[in-house]
């Protein structure tokens, strides 16, 4: 069975591409298209995590529960730039756009580093495998992607 890790770093890998492809199309013809699409990858990926990891974490009373106030925190952060992008490009504020995009994207790296090297890490040790298990159907149940067993 694939780890909670690899599937969810590689939709980090996912969200980075995008992210990359809308930075590039900043002031372009592109721009909205490119950026509703890293908006669209990036809600979803913060569904999926508040969906089918922590629901399932805090069912499960797990000692990895109080990680998750922290993770969701900057979730609403990342939201909340999203947001403010989003007006950005709408009011024509590339520069603006461009400053938010910046602070967006140092929030998503400091994210995606904890959750890849402490979260998920902690999870694939710590659950055992009928519950990785659940968690993995969960995840492909609500990812544009399937996984591999």
């Amino acid at each position: 069975m694939e780890s909670i890790s690899d599937v969810m770093s590689r939709d980090h890998k996912k969200i980075e591409d995008i992210l990359s492809e809308f930075k590039n199309n900043i002031g372009g013809q592109e721009e909205l298209q490119s950026f509703n699409n890293f908006r669209w990858e990036l809600e979803g990926h913060l569904f999926l995590e508040e969906r089918a990891i922590f629901t399932f974490l805090r069912s499960k009373k797990s000692r990895l529960y109080e990680d998750i106030p922290k993770i969701e925190e900057e979730h609403d952060r990342l939201l909340d730039l999203l947001n403010k992008i989003g007006e950005d490009l709408k009011n024509q504020k590339n520069a603006d756009a461009m400053e938010n995009q910046k602070e967006l994207e140092a929030l998503l790296i400091k994210h995606k580093e904890f959750e890849d090297t402490v979260l998920y890490p902690k999870l694939d040790e710590s659950l055992n495998e009928e519950q990785k298990g659940i968690v993995i159907k969960r995840i492909e149940r609500f990812s544009s992607e399937k996984v591999t067993a």
